[in-house]
This record gives structure tokens, sequence and C-alpha cells, in this order.
């Protein structure tokens, strides 16, 4: 079952290759929900391959978590690409985090 059952247009956007069957795309949560796009007509699909979300809009930022790690980057395209939201990085989350050697005496 997808997460309230969004349905958006998906390419792959670092390689040009003909779409050959149904590909169903997951996320890294170590979870069975985790389900991004079940049964989508796209190419096959390598490690490292990109896919571009092309009408997500903030979706997906806005029910991002760092559950399942650092949040990704986001990018904004209005005729040219640009960086809205740096990727998160570990010591990104840490940095909140008070650690034993940190807390008030």
């Amino acid at each position: 079952m997808m997460f309230l059952s969004e349905y958006h247009a998906v390419l792959l956007a670092n390689r040009e290759a003909p779409n050959d069957g149904y590909t169903s795309v997951f996320g890294r949560l170590p979870s069975p929900m985790d389900v991004v796009y079940r049964n989508m007509v796209l190419p096959r699909l390598a490690v490292g391959d990109i896919l571009a979300v092309m009408d997500a809009g903030a979706y997906f930022t806005s029910t991002a978590t760092n559950f399942g790690g650092p949040r990704p980057a986001v990018v904004l395209v209005d005729q040219e690409p640009r960086l809205i939201r740096r990727r998160e990085t570990f010591e990104h989350l840490a940095a909140v985090e008070l650690f034993e050697e940190e807390q008030p005496q």
C-alpha cells in the first residue's frame, strides 16, 4: 500500500534507456511500508541511477524524517535547477544531541 496513494510522474534522469517493464521503487527505511512507487513502467534501473519525481511539490519534504538516515538535498526546477535545501549529514543530526560529557552539572 502506498502512503496516501499518491501518484507522480517519474523519469530516469541520469541516462537514456527504453522503458522495459514494471518496476517498484522502495525507500531505504527498514519497513515494509516504505513503498515509494509500485508497478511503474520504467527502464531497468541500476545502482546509482537518479529518478526525477516531476510533480511532487513539497509532498516528500513535508513527510520526510531522518528515521532511516540523513535527509537528501532538495532541488527546485523552474527553468533552471536550484538547490533549496542542503542534504543532511550525520554531523547535522548529532549537532542537536547532548552527549554525556556535555550535560549540565
